[in-house]
């Protein structure tokens, strides 16, 4: 399973794209910051939820979310993805929408990248002293 990249199906977004986004982004956040929904795997893990991309027919939204253990990223994201229903269910509580897009979840690797950068120039900067 191919995870998803920000910049993979979304483009340009429009700016009722964004606002939908936006709203959806913080009724996730609240949900996974308040502990709405209880589940084992779920306990005591901080999940952050960075962005929320949504297509132009505003069907399908993709949530990606920082989570702390790298190692069982993807299974954290199989666990989201099995959720996803539950979780949709609680966000129509919280946001008034015509219709609600159906949620999928992805690892953000934009900290990752951050991170290797980082590391790339410090070893730059590290080789030029020598």
């Amino acid at each position: 399973m191919k995870l998803a990249s920000k910049s993979d199906r979304f483009r340009q977004e429009s700016t009722r794209q964004l606002r939908v986004g936006q709203t959806l982004r913080a009724a996730i956040s609240e949900i996974f910051t308040k502990m709405e929904y209880y589940h084992p795997l779920l306990e005591n893990l901080f999940i952050a939820v960075s962005d929320v991309k949504i297509t132009p027919d505003l069907r399908l939204a993709t949530a990606f979310v920082i989570l702390p253990n790298t190692a069982k990223q993807k299974e954290m994201i199989r666990l989201l993805q099995e959720l996803s229903p539950k979780i949709r269910h609680l966000i129509a509580t919280k946001v008034s929408l015509k219709y609600l897009p159906e949620i999928r979840f992805a690892v953000d690797d934009t900290t990752d990248a951050i991170t290797n950068m980082e590391s790339l120039f410090s070893s730059l900067t590290t080789s030029d002293q020598i």
